[in-house]
């Protein structure tokens, strides 16, 4: 497995591993993260920390990392093996940041070991499934939490409703974007002048 990582790693060349060029190369190609990559650059730029549930072929991955400033780090779960892996850890490297892939079953996570100033959910897009990660990952982000597909799953903006009407912490929908797939932002209420910025669109 080392071996194949050396060689796949050493077959990239210096462009393949630009993460600006990956970024602005997945703005222009459809998929359902075109519209949402400005989105979660801009939120990224004011982290140093950030974790996401659901990596798939790492699009919003490339998003975040794009944002992220040099010295953060981000930690992507995924149940499934992200095939990029080799080349995203690289291009994290490359602008001085450091990005963390572990394949596992997420509600195995127990317990849970990071408080991301963001937390980026597009994983299990059931009702259940939703609401579990809120519960179990939700109250740990320290900032904000994004979560994608909430148009084309409608349990998902349902349990994020749910969610937010029983949640001991106090959070706010921030921004809701109801073209391509959806996508929702929350941000803890206490962080409402710190969360200030421009809109990223």
């Amino acid at each position: 497995m080392e071996l194949r990582g050396q060689r796949a790693r050493a077959a990239m060349t210096e462009e393949t591993l630009d993460l600006e060029v990956n970024y602005l190369k997945c703005c222009l190609e459809p998929h359902d993260m075109t519209v949402f990559m400005p989105v979660l650059r801009a939120y990224a730029r004011e982290c140093a920390t950030i974790a996401e549930l659901g990596v798939r072929k790492g699009m919003s991955t490339i998003a975040l990392l794009a944002g992220l400033p040099a010295g953060g780090k981000m930690q992507s779960f995924d149940q499934d093996l992200c095939e990029n892996a080799e080349a995203l850890e690289a291009m994290a490297e490359g602008v001085g940041t450091r990005w963390i892939f572990q394949q596992c079953d997420i509600y195995d996570l127990h317990p849970w070991p990071l408080k991301p100033d963001l937390l980026f959910l597009d994983f299990n897009h059931t009702y259940k499934g939703v609401t579990t990660q809120l519960v179990e990952f939700g109250s740990t982000a320290r900032r904000w939490i994004i979560v994608h597909d909430t148009v084309s799953f409608p349990d998902v903006r349902v349990a994020i409703a749910d969610w937010l009407a029983e949640a001991e912490q106090r959070w706010e929908i921030e921004r809701e974007y109801c073209e391509g797939e959806g996508l929702v932002v929350l941000r803890r209420e206490h962080g409402r002048d710190a969360g200030k910025r421009e809109n990223p669109r």
